[in-house]
């Protein structure tokens, strides 16, 4: 993880408009990663990863903020320097989906072929999610 006292800066974008536009980006693709904490089939990872883009060619101040924060501070640094998501996130993230999904299509949802869809969907999100590496490779 990022230390708080660690500052890290990205060439910011010349335009004032680009770099408001970017951070207004940015800021929603957070509100989206937070939704994806609750509702299993919007994925949290790539929502970061495409706010931490816009706030490094905005803002030294939120994309430092983001790395430095101790719930996402480390999904995004490993995505960053290992190009993996760690065992803990995975776990947690499919575990959210088989409790979510599972309790939606066993009492929410009656037509069979919706509870399908539920499962099948789940299954989908869950072998995506398996498929990126757990830890860095070494070359």
């Amino acid at each position: 993880m990022v230390e708080s006292h660690v500052k890290r800066s990205a060439e910011k974008h010349s335009s004032r408009a680009v770099r408001i536009t970017l951070f207004c980006v940015g800021t929603i693709f957070i509100a989206c990663a937070v939704a994806g904490i609750f509702m299993p089939v919007l994925p949290t990872t790539p929502f970061l990863l495409l706010a931490t883009a816009c706030y490094a060619r905005s803002s030294d101040r939120f994309y430092n903020a983001l790395l430095s924060n101790r719930i996402f501070g480390p999904i995004i640094v490993d995505w960053h320097e290992n190009r993996c998501i760690s065992k803990k996130i995975k776990f947690i993230a499919i575990s959210m989906i088989v409790v979510t999904i599972g309790f939606s299509a066993g009492f929410v949802v009656k037509p069979v072929y919706l509870k399908a869809v539920l499962v099948t969907l789940a299954v989908g999100v869950t072998l995506f999610i398996l498929s990126f590496p757990s830890e860095r490779s070494e070359d």
